[in-house]
């Protein structure tokens, strides 16, 4: 991999990491951000972050902006092919600096 290819995917990861962080610690109301955004991060079945507010529990379906795929639930139940992305927002978050 070169050099500039790592600072443009570091730097993607930085920002990344600090819009997660931003929105968390405007939603989690001064309990640990980090933990909120495991909680409250998920993907779709083609693997596209989304973000759950509130409770982090599903309340409805809708389709991801990037794929299509369902993303979601209902009645507090992730759909099909969903998940929380704990792997992905360490990841990011370790990439990010944060």
């Amino acid at each position: 991999m070169s050099s500039m290819h790592r600072h443009g995917r570091r730097g993607r990861a930085r920002e990344q990491a600090q819009v997660l962080m931003t929105l968390a610690a405007a939603e989690c109301s001064g309990r640990d951000p980090v933990a909120w955004l495991k909680t409250h991060v998920f993907t779709c079945s083609g693997g596209h972050m989304y973000v759950i507010g509130e409770c982090g529990s599903p309340q409805v379906s809708a389709r991801c902006p990037e794929c299509g795929s369902a993303v979601g639930g209902k009645d507090h139940l992730l759909g099909p092919g969903n998940s929380l992305a704990l792997h992905m927002v360490q990841q990011l978050l370790e990439e990010g600096g944060v």
